[in-house]
């Protein structure tokens, strides 16, 4: 392994260490934003289908992110339970259903905010797996390097100065020639 290989290893080591942590975070959000969408695909925006939504734990744990708790979230969803008339009059009744509309805005900015943060993460799990990829690639003996184009972008975003790239390229063209010709 020469200098530039080693020192793109080593570069390379703090930048894939979370990799894993990063897959299951994004694992997380993608569950998540899974469990808003049907919550919201139930409701329809409907504040009486609220209180029956079966998953109560994704609502009650959101609940704190709203600045509310339980005891206002089930007053609000027996309220907007009552077929008594006269309780449709009361103020109270009026401000349940302006909570659960609150509630039910608070979930659609959530899966915007999951959505956008899910891309994110792919985008930063690919870079992260490229990443790994090529050090346990140039952690080998001889390297055989498939993508050419993949590995030029690799290098490409991980060196500056051109004679890295250029020993870079050296090296993984020789490593790739010595793999032609042992299989030959």
């Amino acid at each position: 392994m020469n200098d530039y290989v080693k020192k793109l290893t080593n570069d390379l080591e703090p930048l894939i260490y979370d990799l894993d942590d990063k897959l299951m975070e994004l694992e997380l959000k993608k569950e998540r934003l899974e469990s808003v969408s049907r919550f919201l695909a139930y409701v329809d925006g409907d504040v009486n289908m609220v209180g029956i939504y079966a998953d109560q734990d994704l609502i009650l744990d959101s609940l704190d992110k709203i600045n509310s708790n339980k005891d206002e979230y089930r007053a609000s969803c027996y309220l907007l339970r009552s077929e008594d008339e006269s309780i449709k009059t009361l103020p109270q009744y009026r401000d349940a259903n302006l909570y659960i509309l609150g509630l039910i805005n608070y979930f659609k900015m959530s899966k915007g905010e999951l959505s956008s943060e899910i891309q994110e993460l792919e985008r930063t799990c690919r870079e992260k797996e490229i990443d790994k990829k090529y050090y346990e690639l140039l952690n080998e003996r001889t390297p055989f390097i498939e993508n050419v184009t993949e590995f030029v972008d690799f290098i490409d975003k991980h060196t500056t100065v051109d004679e890295e790239k250029i020993n870079l390229l050296k090296y993984a063209i020789t490593s790739n020639l010595m793999n032609y010709e042992q299989k030959i």
